[in-house]
């Protein structure tokens, strides 16, 4: 297994209009795309695997994307928090109300003076 730095002379390398230039601008890409949407740093990629797994090719300037601000949003939005998706009830709480105040709790049934 290469180290980081054998594995940055291997992309210079073989990739040949690769420029040292272009390299430093994709890794100053892939840390503004991880400031804009909040990626934990436990998540993004240490230098050797960024080279290794050529993630640094959709960082190169001519092919980086920038995110906007509002997708950071947008992510947190779409995890929807999925135990409230459904409609609250309706009550009318004068209605209830009045049935605790004019219901007798000693009788059988609970409801010793409703007609």
């Amino acid at each position: 297994m290469l180290n980081a730095s054998g594995e940055y002379v291997y992309v210079l390398e073989t990739t040949k209009e690769l420029t040292e230039d272009s390299l430093i601008a994709a890794a100053r890409n892939y840390a503004e795309t991880c400031r804009i949407l909040r990626t934990k740093e436990r998540f993004t990629k240490n230098p050797e695997n960024w080279l290794k797994e050529s993630v640094w090719i959709q960082y190169l300037p001519e092919n980086y994307k920038k995110p906007r601000d509002d997708d950071a949003g947008r992510e947190k939005c779409a995890q929807k928090n999925k135990f409230n998706n459904f409609d609250q009830r309706q009550y009318d709480y004068d209605q209830l109300e009045r049935m605790l105040l004019t219901t007798d709790p000693g009788s059988p049934g609970g409801d010793g003076d409703r007609k």
